[in-house]
């Protein structure tokens, strides 16, 4: 065979690889498509469905939303995302303008930056993906990409890839931001699904595509060699699963098969064994005022990660599922006996219990059985989606 030929042919099967790379869509990783898909044919989520719609469709009328919306800034340059420190307040003893700490309680000041924008941009792709996957309607698939062209695209109001002024302590290290800010991303894993689901139905435009990978890529980059990005790595608690979640799943998402490879290797002696105790207590989240909310909280991100991991063949769950069922049969033994919780809790309890048998629902979904019996909290509102989607 001449070398003219056999170069010919090498081209020709990469050419069927990316084809076939990019043709591939396994559907959302965190959200359960089958909820999605019972939303598209079952005749008693008709006024649910209806509601979705009626939403997407207010979506799809509004101007995109983009980091260029934020009320206040720490830099000038609005294509950096800038958010608020949300547990930080004015502090007037202190002559250098310092925020002070009041742990588990929101300082309303945290709407004038880009934190609402972020969780806006997450509701909007929520209720477009999924009213474009129940009714194939083009009017919220072009909404989708036009929101996701205008925040990760488009030079006038694209954000700039990295976290720098994410959850600033207002008069602290020169208003920059900080590693622990890194938890504003969760959002992205919402996302990354929402992308998903309406790939599962049609491809995206190739200039979104190729936008796309080139952010995430960058992004990605960023959370792993930034010194904000280093210090993340090597924190405790949910801010370091949040952390490996977020990377692993924008490692998915981009092909970057050497991150989810570590990650998986590292993260059940990092993430799991250092964090969780014998009688499934997360002891590090045990201080916080809202520690029975934190306990949820990053059960949550680690029952993420074991969904995100079973789109990618790496089984977490399956080989951690006796210390993770701990943490969950630990926290639903305080389910109508809040008053014997030994540690500090804000509340309301009753909306945390809500929390709690979702997420239990989700292990059980792991699980492939019924582990715990706490029936389902049903799906009555189309207001609420992120709940059902993530349940």
């Amino acid at each position: 065979m001449s070398l003219k030929k056999s170069k010919l042919i090498t081209i020709c099967l990469l050419i069927v690889f990316i084809t076939q790379s990019e043709a591939k869509n396994i559907g959302p990783l965190i959200w359960n498509l089958e909820h999605i898909e019972n939303l598209r044919v079952d005749p008693n989520l008709s006024t649910v469905r209806k509601q979705i719609i009626s939403n997407a469709s207010r979506y799809a009328k509004m101007k995109p939303v983009s980091v260029m919306d934020k009320k206040k800034a720490f830099n000038p340059d609005k294509h950096y995302y800038q958010s608020l420190a949300i547990y930080f307040w004015p502090n007037s003893s202190n002559k250098n303008g310092r925020y002070k700490q009041r742990d588990g309680i929101y300082n309303p000041e945290y709407k004038d930056y880009d934190y609402v924008n972020l969780c806006s941009l997450l509701y909007r792709l929520e209720f477009l993906s999924v009213a474009y996957y129940i009714s194939g309607d083009d009017e919220y698939y072009d909404a989708f990409v036009k929101q996701l062209d205008t925040w990760f695209i488009d030079k006038d109001t694209y954000m700039l890839p990295n976290f720098e002024y994410s959850q600033v302590t207002p008069g602290s290290n020169n208003n920059q931001g900080r590693s622990e800010g890194l938890i504003d991303g969760y959002c992205f894993n919402g996302v990354l699904d929402a992308i998903r689901v309406v790939s599962f139905r049609k491809r995206l435009p190739s200039y979104t595509r190729r936008g796309l990978k080139k952010w995430f890529l960058s992004f990605e980059d960023w959370l792993t060699t930034s010194s904000k990005g280093l210090r993340a790595y090597k924190f405790v608690g949910n801010h370091a699963v949040n952390y490996d979640l977020l990377r692993y799943n924008i490692a998915m998402f981009v092909g970057n098969k050497k991150i989810c490879r570590q990650i998986f290797e590292e993260f059940a002696n990092l993430r799991l064994l250092d964090e969780i105790d014998s009688i499934g207590r997360q002891p590090r989240e045990l201080n916080r005022t809202r520690s029975y909310f934190y306990q949820i909280y990053n059960l949550t991100h680690i029952i993420d990660i074991c969904f995100v991991m079973n789109g990618n063949g790496q089984y977490l769950y399956k080989e951690n599922a006796e210390l993770i069922n701990k943490v969950g049969y630990y926290l639903l033994s305080y389910k109508g006996k809040q008053e014997k919780y030994p540690y500090k809790e804000l509340g309301p309890w009753d909306e945390l219990f809500k929390l709690l048998i979702i997420q239990l629902n989700r292990i059980n979904r792991l699980a492939g059985q019924q582990l715990f019996n706490i029936g389902d909290q049903g799906f009555t509102s189309g207001s609420n989606l992120e709940l059902y989607l993530n349940s």
